[in-house]
């Protein structure tokens, strides 16, 4: 058994200083130190807060290698930026630079307090690329994954459809598979039958109305079945009158990526009218680095300024996202992911902070968005009670697989240069 000892507890659900958390695989118990019962192996906090594993609610780790590659570069709209750049970049992946991409974008999510990730992958290889991709994640780096192919018209259908249901069906541990779908944009109606024929009842994971030009998706989809249990959307900037309520009435999450919306110029989402349509919001990064912190405060920050509204997001509403990720996450796995309770997963990270005002239950909110986020760096990571970050440290080597990746990279901008 072990232990994390002399912690400040924080869920965002519950304050509690002082306390220990108790667990292997799962949380066994969670108390005030006065009440710690001994445990074989224990950490001391410090004084450190104890919180669950953060969920990257939609991510790219095939952009991992994009990181000061400058290809020619003059997008006049959102399509022709995703030639110029990132269907260039994922044209050029073999399996072993998905492996490398994978590599490092886990231990970099893992280095940034997240232990699972929803991922949306591409890559020039299509077969057998989940499964390459979940082994670097998932058994290699030690995190949780859900792993998608991203169909399009633009790849072979047959081994788009093939690569996302086989996966789906032996996903191996700690890991679940969707059907990744690109955007409307880029599927054709034929495609999107082929995809509601082929793929049974299986969740779908699709790019909704990122820009102008992806229009009507949401209801195409509906027309075809695909909004099915546990789906997820996302983005949703430009979507079309009713598609909200369309969202909210099949249970389907949206994944927010405030971050990438504002790298692209392609706008924001109105956050309050699908919070008041009812539509259930997670949160991601769109594979723009791999810390959540900077998509947490951009979400705030971002609609107050879309809104020209103090008050058009608030600490209320990042708790909800964070919540909204850990049950879309837990659902798809098969597991209770973000308390800080007994049979929840261990999935815990140790963050140093010291309080420089009164910290209590009711305002430790604000001094995690306004303090811990200022410098969030995870001192200790476990997953599922496995410890794979110590004192700062991974489990695997940083430096030798840093030097793998160069090489990987320096060998995918050359077969890609124009």
């Amino acid at each position: 058994m072990k232990a994390v000892i002399n912690a400040v507890l924080f869920d965002f659900e519950s304050f509690r200083p002082d306390s220990y958390v108790l667990f292997d695989h799962a949380i066994v118990a969670c108390g005030p130190m006065s009440q710690f019962p001994g445990a074989a192996h224990v950490t001391d906090a410090a004084g450190a807060w104890v919180m669950p594993g953060l969920v990257a609610g939609h991510t790219h780790l095939y952009s991992t290698f994009a990181r000061g590659w400058a290809p020619p570069f003059s997008p006049r709209n959102f399509r022709e930026l995703l030639e110029q750049l990132w269907w260039k970049l994922d044209a050029g992946l073999d399996l072993e630079a998905v492996a490398f991409s994978g590599r490092v974008g886990a231990l970099a999510s893992l280095k940034a307090g997240v232990t699972t990730l929803v991922d949306h992958h591409a890559s020039g290889v299509i077969r057998g690329s989940l499964t390459v991709l979940q082994h670097a994640v998932v058994d290699e780096v030690g995190l949780r994954g859900l792993f998608a192919f991203e169909t399009s018209d633009r790849f072979d259908l047959d081994e788009c459809l093939d690569e996302n249901t086989s996966f789906a069906r032996h996903p191996g541990a700690r890991s679940a598979g969707m059907v990744g779908l690109h955007a409307g944009l880029t599927l054709s109606d034929a495609t999107l039958d082929r995809v509601a024929r082929s793929t049974g009842s299986l969740p779908i994971h699709v790019h909704l109305a990122e820009a102008p030009e992806d229009h009507g998706t949401a209801a195409r989809l509906e027309a075809r079945g695909l909004w099915r249990p546990g789906s997820l959307a996302v983005h949703g900037v430009h979507l079309d009158p009713g598609d909200a309520e369309l969202l909210a009435s099949r249970g389907v999450r949206l994944a927010l990526n405030p971050s990438s919306n504002l790298s692209n110029g392609v706008g924001l989402p109105d956050v309050p009218a699908l919070r008041g349509a009812g539509v259930p919001l997670t949160l991601g990064t769109d594979g723009l680095g791999f810390s959540l912190a900077p998509e947490v405060r951009n979400l705030v920050f971002s609609q107050r300024h879309r809104a020209l509204d103090p008050l058009a997001a608030g600490l209320d509403d990042v708790a909800a996202v964070l919540r909204e990720s850990w049950e879309f996450a837990g659902e798809a796995l098969g597991c209770r992911l973000g308390r800080l309770e007994p049979g929840y997963e261990a999935d815990l990270v140790v963050v140093d902070y010291e309080a420089p005002t009164p910290l209590d239950a009711g305002n430790a909110v604000g001094h995690w968005f306004f303090g811990l986020l200022e410098a969030w760096r995870p001192r200790h990571v476990w997953v599922a009670g496995t410890p794979r970050l110590t004192e700062f440290q991974p489990a695997i080597r940083e430096a030798d697989l840093h030097r793998e990746a160069r090489r990987v990279a320096a060998a995918l901008w050359k077969r890609i240069a124009p």
